[in-house]
């Protein structure tokens, strides 16, 4: 597909076939984002109904467009056209900020629609005399000329006590072929586990698990690089394998170069129906005794081939071919 050949094919004159027909299939298959409808099942005269719809619709399709939704299914086609499976990850990213124990128990209340005496509450307002002094260092809600919030949007937390959610997001992650597992099964309906492989830094992952991440070894590197390079500490990771256990209903964290000992290990936080946190992958052809697919290059590798033996003759004749003839002596 990238036409990588080693220096004794690199004089060989070869038909790209292959990513000829990639490029053919890819923009068939998905060339821009779609755009997000949401309708009522019955169309009566119901301005709630009519009104919830559209917020619906205006949330997914911001959603679409501002958390890389195009950018990874644009990768996940890509891997499907040339490896046959292309599998994206949906990443929940809450935003906290911590307050006191009155704030909590008044948004607490605000959320269940009820105020401190059990009577319906008005919208939450940060200086009602009920939710305590407000602390202008840690405030409920991010500044409206400033709407990032402060933290960086860890997936979990541990310390929700004390913390309310200012902010939340899905995110969409691009999950590479190899870096992608799940239990042996026939079928997808009978996958009992899914993981996936992220590599982190020194940094990222002492914050994401602790300083238990100062003992993991940061076993990767990119290919080819030197370990006498001055630079090679900047580019080395951790490779941190996040599992997916359907049975336990489990999330479990784990290095493959730290041991049998796990980093992380939470119940079920997402709540989903079907729990996994990816949907089933983009396969091409399969079987139904197995996951595993195969690419469409192996239905027709013995013609890319051919025209590959043929396109190298061709030009081996017209290397070999020279140009001759007569001419009349008397002419100048």
């Amino acid at each position: 597909f990238m036409d990588e050949r080693s220096t004794a094919e690199r004089d060989q004159t070869k038909f790209n076939v292959f990513w000829s027909n990639i490029q053919t299939l890819k923009p068939a298959i998905y060339a821009t984002p779609p755009k997000a409808v949401v309708q009522r099942r019955y169309l009566d005269a119901d301005p709630v109904a009519r009104a919830a719809s559209t917020i619906l619709q205006r949330a997914i399709q911001t959603n679409i467009d501002q958390t890389g939704w195009h950018e990874v299914t644009d990768q996940c086609v890509q891997d499907y056209l040339v490896v046959g499976r292309g599998t994206p990850w949906a990443r929940y990213e809450p935003h906290f900020d911590t307050v006191s124990a009155g704030q909590v128990q008044a948004a607490d209340a605000a959320e269940d629609g009820m105020g401190p005496a059990g009577d319906l509450a008005a919208p939450m307002d940060r200086e009602a005399p009920d939710m305590g002094p407000v602390d202008p260092n840690n405030p409920i809600t991010p500044e409206p000329n400033d709407p990032t919030p402060e933290d960086d949007g860890l997936q979990v937390t541990d310390d929700t006590e004390s913390q309310v959610i200012t902010y939340e997001e899905v995110c969409w992650d691009y999950v590479h072929w190899r870096d992608f597992r799940h239990s042996p099964s026939r079928v997808w309906q009978e996958v009992r586990w899914v993981g996936r492989q992220v590599l982190m830094t020194l940094e990222e992952g002492v914050e994401r698990f602790g300083n238990v991440f100062r003992d993991v070894p940061l076993t990767w590197r990119p290919e080819g690089m030197d370990e006498q390079d001055p630079s090679y500490q900047l580019f080395t990771r951790g490779r941190v394998v996040e599992v997916w256990d359907k049975p336990s209903r489990k999330v479990i964290w784990f290095s493959p170069d730290y041991g049998a000992s796990t980093l992380d290990e939470k119940d079920d936080f997402l709540k989903l129906p079907e729990f996994f946190p990816c949907p089933r992958p983009l396969y091409a052809t399969l079987s139904n005794a197995s996951l595993m697919p195969a690419a469409d290059l192996k239905f027709y590798q013995d013609q890319a081939r051919e025209l590959d033996d043929l396109t190298a003759r061709i030009s081996n004749i017209a290397r070999a071919t020279k140009v001759a003839g007569v001419y009349n002596s008397a002419a100048d």
